[in-house]
């Protein structure tokens, strides 16, 4: 099973998690590392290489370009292996843990974490909730 790291600044990483884990149950191999202020990229690498994960992990970052989407970079690169997605969000997340049982490949999971993140941003159209609400009358 491919190992997934979520990293996010403050303890979003954490509460993301416990979220997940309500809907669909206690998860192994997941690590969550909250980057706090009084912290710099280097300890979080630090933080990255304590989890003793000795394969290709999937990262799940809170956005590109912070101290949690560079560390883990890093730590990819000098592991020569890994991915690091941005983005997190519930649908991501709950179907990267649903899924990765089945998925071999991290490229392939790495591609579902991606496609499931941007499905899972929508936009509540006030008109169909509306006709919806009438639908059921």
């Amino acid at each position: 099973m491919i190992p997934v790291i979520l990293i996010t600044h403050g303890n979003a990483a954490a509460a993301l998690k416990v979220s997940a884990e309500m809907i669909i149950g206690a998860q192994e191999t997941i690590y969550c590392l909250d980057f706090t202020p009084a912290e710099n990229t280097d300890a979080l690498f630090r933080k990255i290489s304590a989890t003793g994960i000795k394969s290709a992990a999937l990262f799940l970052v809170d956005f590109p370009g912070g101290s949690p989407y560079n560390a883990a970079a890093m730590y990819c690169a000098a592991a020569g292996c890994g991915e690091v997605i941005s983005g997190l969000n519930i649908p991501m997340l709950l179907n990267v843990l649903l899924e990765r049982e089945e998925i071999a490949e991290i490229t392939q999971l790495a591609s579902l974490a991606c496609s499931s993140g941007i499905e899972g941003v929508t936009r509540m159209n006030l008109s169909d909730l509306n006709q919806h609400e009438e639908d059921d009358l």
